[in-house]
């Protein structure tokens, strides 16, 4: 198994969930190059490798408060109306949302992608990903 994310937040994400799993994610990726790097590698595609999204997506779609979520979007909302008006102002991406979500509790963003309390790790949604990433 050949994991490639697209940046260093995607990479914390599998190490963390990796760990949640109780799978030596490490182990497991040298142990499987070795017989399978020859033969197809199979991809997996974030955010449940059969929608289009990123990893955002997937944090929305775990995030157990979803009414913190609710106001991010009613923020932009707000923000968009106003952009009618003012063009240098920019909408928040998705990241920024789960940043804000985070710090809403008192969560440090950078480390804490995977806060129990704030995301369901046993949510249906990560099947595909976690049924990859134990083979």
């Amino acid at each position: 198994m050949l994991i490639v994310v697209e940046g260093k937040t995607d990479k914390k994400f599998i190490e963390n969930y990796a760990k949640f799993l109780d799978l030596d994610s490490i182990a497991n990726i040298n142990k499987q190059l070795d017989k399978e790097m020859q033969e197809i590698c199979e991809i997996f595609l974030l955010p449940n490798n059969a929608d289009c999204g990123t990893l955002e997506t997937l944090y929305d779609k775990i995030a157990t408060q979803k009414k913190v979520l609710k106001c991010f979007e009613n923020y932009k909302k707000c923000i968009k109306n106003l952009k009618n008006n003012d063009e240098k102002i920019c909408l928040p991406n998705k990241k920024s949302m789960i940043y804000a979500y985070l710090e809403s509790f008192g969560k440090n963003p950078k480390n804490e992608f995977l806060s129990t309390d704030l995301f369901d790790l046993n949510h249906q949604y990560l099947t595909p990903l976690k049924e990859f990433l134990i083979g």
